[in-house]
């Protein structure tokens, strides 16, 4: 009977507080932002780089060597093949419902300002990295996100909701570690709303430390439990650029590059935003964080001299370079990926525009200023869709040139004397992006993380992967001690790259491809 009442008092509770009018409008807005965006990724299989990989996921040993320990029991209900449509349609349900929580917390209530959001969220160039390279974790992402954001949301609503959280983020941060950030942030700007409308300094510091400490707590369950399942997996713990290994080893000068790294990340994001008309959107990101400041500071001169919290409001806004890439502090390293959090500085915009428009009829200049801010997170999103979509565009382009170089490499390899495919052993020399074949294409972006690849097959590892199990081509490839031996012979030293005449040729029984230099291990 108790655990009927609590069922009851939990669907009451859904029934008396869930705006559907709200909801819905989300819910439209997402899913139709998100199709514009990224409907090309979600309907083509064009599988590249990690995606490539991890088309079919044979073992979960590397994601919990990294930290992603929670990943591999997502992955037993949502299963371990890349399906672009499964992951598109879960993101953005979880995108969703991420937005509809935090629009429950933060003051935005105004439609248009629902569209904004929805759209700056959705239609973001990490967002679009994601689906475009790794579209095989675009729902776990999204989970993780949302699994954040249930955290923000339950110790904002309910007053033992703090003691819960941290379980919340140590499942996030078990899925992935990035978005961690948009609950510190989030804190940050919940604070900030409260300052701004008169809320003693001193009680929001200590709320915001409590909540801080909540999300402490979240990291070191997670550490804890990832040490716990190192050790009763056996798998050891990865010492790659990806992994939670980069965040030991500290030292004061280490802490003080790592901060100084946070903020010049940020810059380059702020000078070279990820966008197809990159100074348009430099220079309205620049004028939408003039924006904010002259609405604070005109916030600020609503309220009464003796309770202007402007220590309390600076403090803040020192913070927030720090809290909003928190991760990067953490884990000395920036990722296109990671900078999701990020967008949130146009969150912040539209949430002092909400603040600024209520009760607020006498200043017309300061409604025409939220006028064209407004029209420039429209020209954002926009550019934002456009941009995700050349994205795509390169990817199928990858797609079709990876198929078409590697078929006739098989060509090649079929008409060589000696040579039985599947039982003659087989070495790829280097990769095809290092090789004569590789060039830039005019009006694409190579400069972001995934994208400097003209093809699929975009590190050694993703050739078995394409050409045994994409192509179905059986390919019975030499040890890695092998391949090292054949890398540093005289003759194969000596061989040109593909599709010259011998780069293709047998070397001591051996099927040796040399599409470029060795890749350095």
């Amino acid at each position: 009977m108790l655990k009927q009442g609590k069922m009851m008092t939990f669907l009451s509770y859904l029934r008396e507080n869930i705006e559907l009018k709200r909801l819905k409008t989300i819910f439209f807005c997402v899913f139709t932002f998100g199709l514009v965006a990224h409907g090309y990724s979600f309907f083509n299989g064009n599988f590249s780089h990690d995606s490539l990989f991890d088309l079919y996921e044979l073992s979960p040993d590397p994601m919990i060597a990294v930290g992603r320990y929670f990943r591999p029991v997502y992955r037993l209900i949502r299963g371990d093949f890349a399906l672009p449509v499964i992951s598109g349609f879960l993101l953005m349900l979880f995108m969703a419902l991420s937005i509809y929580l935090l629009t429950d917390i933060l003051p935005i209530r105004k439609p248009f300002f629902l569209i904004l959001t929805c759209g700056i969220l959705i239609t973001n160039a990490s967002v679009t990295l994601l689906n475009a390279t790794y579209i095989h974790d675009a729902d776990s992402y999204g989970f993780a996100l949302l699994l954040v954001v249930l955290g923000i949301y339950i110790t904002v609503k309910f007053k033992r909701g703090i003691f819960f959280a941290p379980l919340l983020y140590m499942l996030s941060l078990g899925l992935y570690q990035a978005y961690i950030n948009v609950a510190i942030f989030v804190f940050l700007l919940l604070a900030l709303v409260s300052l701004l409308e008169g809320a003693s300094v001193k009680q929001e510091y200590l709320k915001g430390l409590f909540r801080m400490i909540s999300v402490g707590v979240g990291m070191a369950f997670y550490f804890i439990g990832y040490k716990v399942v190192l050790m009763i997996t056996g798998i050891s713990q990865s010492d790659g650029y990806n992994s939670v290994s980069r965040t030991g080893g500290l030292s004061l000068r280490n802490i003080a590059h790592r901060f100084y790294y946070c903020l010049k990340s940020e810059l380059e994001w702020l000078i070279y935003p990820r966008n197809r008309v990159t100074w348009l959107i430099t220079g309205i990101t620049v004028v939408l964080m003039a924006v904010a400041i002259w609405l604070v500071i005109t916030l600020l001169s609503r309220m009464k001299s003796l309770k202007r919290p402007i220590p309390g409001v600076i403090g803040i806004f020192v913070m927030i370079p720090f809290g909003i890439n928190t991760i990067t502090i953490l884990s000395d390293q920036y990722h296109e990926l990671t900078t999701f959090s990020l967008f949130f500085l146009y969150i912040l915009v539209v949430v002092l525009i909400e603040l600024y428009l209520k009760n607020n009829d006498r200043i017309k200049i300061g409604s025409g200023i939220t006028y064209v801010s407004a029209l420039l997170l429209c020209i954002i999103i926009f550019d934002n869709c456009i941009y995700s979509n050349q994205v795509y565009l390169k990817k199928e382009m990858e797609n079709a040139a990876t198929l078409s170089v590697l078929t006739r490499m098989i060509g090649r390899m079929e008409g060589t004397e000696g040579y039985v495919p599947g039982e003659t052993e087989c070495a790829i020399i280097g990769i095809l992006d290092e090789g004569p074949l590789s060039q830039h294409r005019a009006g694409f972006d190579y400069d972001t993380g995934g994208l400097w690849y003209n093809y699929n097959t975009s590190y050694p590892e993703t050739y078995p992967i394409y050409l045994n199990y994409y192509l179905d081509y059986p390919v019975n490839f030499v040890s890695d001690d092998k391949l090292t031996a054949l890398e540093n012979s005289p003759e194969v030293k000596n061989m040109p790259f593909f599709p010259a005449e011998d780069s293709v040729k047998m070397v001591d029984g051996v099927m040796v491809i040399k599409l470029s230099e060795p890749v350095e291990k």
